[in-house]
């Protein structure tokens, strides 16, 4: 998909490749942005390092990581395989993992998105050992209770 380059600057993220497993063969895919409400401006997700992604389907999701130009993000955008196109999910206000970067993502389930982990900021950032849900067809977040019963949180 996206990232830092060999030279330091950032892919765009307009694009990804695929491998073909029997032939060994790379094809690159073009993809369209996300149209805002009220705008004709396609947008796409800023190229980034240390995300997470998780596919269900022909949809790949794509969670936080460090920006090329916004640092730590805490953002979640969905890139739908068959169409190339992006669609930003909006954090709202309700209750979300925040931004972050080195963390992890996996299916929980068909209909959940599982996001943990990873730290706060570039540097000396806080270490994360929560976990959230994303459902799918809520488009909610939920903190999820640990092993030892707590939800999780922040380690200096």
């Amino acid at each position: 998909f996206f990232g830092k380059l060999d030279d330091g600057s950032f892919e765009d993220s307009r694009g990804y490749m695929t491998l073909n497993a029997t032939s060994g063969i790379w094809s690159r895919h073009t993809t369209t942005g996300h149209t805002a409400f009220g705008s004709t401006e396609q947008t796409w997700p800023e190229g980034r390092t240390d995300t997470c992604v998780a596919v269900r389907g022909s949809i790949a999701y794509f969670f936080g990581g460090n920006g090329a130009t916004s640092g730590t993000l805490g953002d979640l955008w969905l890139l739908n395989l068959r169409a190339n196109k992006w669609t930003q999910v909006a954090a709202g206000t309700a209750a979300w993992p925040g931004v972050r970067y080195g963390h992890t993502c996996f299916l929980g389930d068909a209909t959940t998105i599982v996001v943990g982990l990873g730290f706060s900021s570039r540097g000396a950032g806080t270490y994360y050992s929560d976990w959230w849900a994303y459902a799918i067809t809520q488009q909610t977040w939920t903190s999820l209770a640990v092993a030892n019963g707590t939800s999780g949180g922040a380690v200096s």
